[in-house]
């Protein structure tokens, strides 16, 4: 809905005082998605200059910013290979490059590390983390990762679901730069515990909604489909 893809929805969207159809006639709206959204037949450096694609730059300029981002993001090296011969962190750091190289103000991250190993997710992490320092621009992310929200956030939007509504904005007032072991100090510990009792407690209320009547005989249902241990002690908390 925020890129403008998609336009069956209700209520509205503003970005900078502006509706979306009035913003998207003079800016670009970047997306990250979680499948590597690349052309596998154009080579790292044509996947990033294609971003140029009118803006107006000569080819002296593109040459001069895509192998200014390339160095950049550690990809020189590699500018003329193909996705298949890159790893899944690589290939992300191109679909990065390539939304920096937009010049978009809003930069749309729909769970862009979840195909990612934990080690290559981890680093891609402290990357985006550096890049948001860096760059300061707005970056809207899609994750079921509770740790990456927290530690990439200002502020963390907790969705309920059926039907998927907003439950909960929470403020991450951690302060920035953010180094890995922020992920061990208590406030970072308390907002984690916070938030996945949210979540829980929409699972088990969305289990009790949708469950079949219980079964005599049968005492630990309690309306859910799967006996899930301390569930209901997260319920009642």
């Amino acid at each position: 809905c925020l890129a403008g893809l998609e336009k069956n929805f209700e209520g509205a969207i503003t970005i900078n005082n502006l509706s979306l159809e009035e913003y998207l006639r003079t800016h670009r709206i970047a997306i990250i998605s979680q499948h590597y959204s690349h052309f596998p037949w154009m080579t790292v450096f044509q996947n990033i200059a294609i971003a140029f694609h009118d803006q107006g730059h000569s080819v002296a300029q593109i040459e001069r910013s895509v192998t200014a981002l390339l160095q950049r993001f550690q990809l020189d090296p590699f500018r003329n290979y193909y996705p298949h011969q890159l790893s899944g962190g690589m290939q992300q750091r191109v679909a990065i490059a390539r939304a920096i190289a937009q010049d978009s103000e809003c930069i749309l991250f729909d769970e862009p590390f979840g195909a990612l190993d934990a080690h290559t997710r981890s680093q891609m992490q402290e990357f985006v983390a550096h890049l948001l320092q860096e760059e300061r621009r707005t970056i809207v992310m899609v994750t079921h990762d509770v740790d990456e929200a927290l530690y990439l956030s200002d502020r963390v939007v907790v969705m309920g679901i059926h039907p998927g509504v907003i439950r909960e904005i929470i403020s991450v007032p951690l302060p920035r730069p953010r180094n890995p072991e922020v992920r061990f100090e208590k406030q970072f510990i308390q907002l984690k515990k916070s938030i996945h009792y949210m979540i829980r407690s929409e699972s088990i209320t969305a289990s009790l909604t949708h469950s079949s009547p219980m079964r005599p005989g049968n005492p630990l249902t309690l309306g859910l489909y799967i006996w899930s241990g301390n569930a209901p002690w997260y319920f009642a908390k």
